[in-house]
């Protein structure tokens, strides 16, 4: 992954501005009942880090269940970072997918997290 610093302009990374391409990232959780792939596009605004169009799947044909826990725990991981890289927000967006074992498959996703107040406590 890609880890650009917003003292440095997020070099590295595209800064989402006109013309700008995808800069697409793919990150594997390891769970107990298998891998799980997010992949999204990296995006810089600001002091803000975004990860854009984020689509999370697992590697088996089924939809997995019971891995809530690694998540939270990458998305912390992620927000860890970013406060460390000098970023003041934390943004990610994307859907849900169809074949989501959620409850509202198809649902919008956007989280901002004030890096400020990291960790939540």
């Amino acid at each position: 992954m890609v880890r650009p610093s917003a003292d440095d302009g997020g070099a590295g990374a595209s800064t989402g501005g006109p013309g700008d391409g995808p800069n697409m990232q793919l990150v594997t959780i390891r769970t107990p009942r298998g891998p799980i792939d997010v992949l999204y596009d990296l995006q810089i605004d600001g002091k803000t880090l975004h990860l854009k169009d984020i689509a999370v799947y697992p590697r088996q044909a089924q939809p997995q269940t019971g891995v809530l826990r690694e998540l939270l725990s990458a998305r912390a991981q992620i927000a860890k970072y970013a406060k460390e890289a000098g970023y003041d927000k934390l943004r990610i967006t994307g859907y849900r997918t169809l074949r989501s074992t959620s409850a509202r498959p198809g649902k919008l996703i956007d989280v901002t997290i004030d890096l400020s107040t990291w960790p939540e406590g």
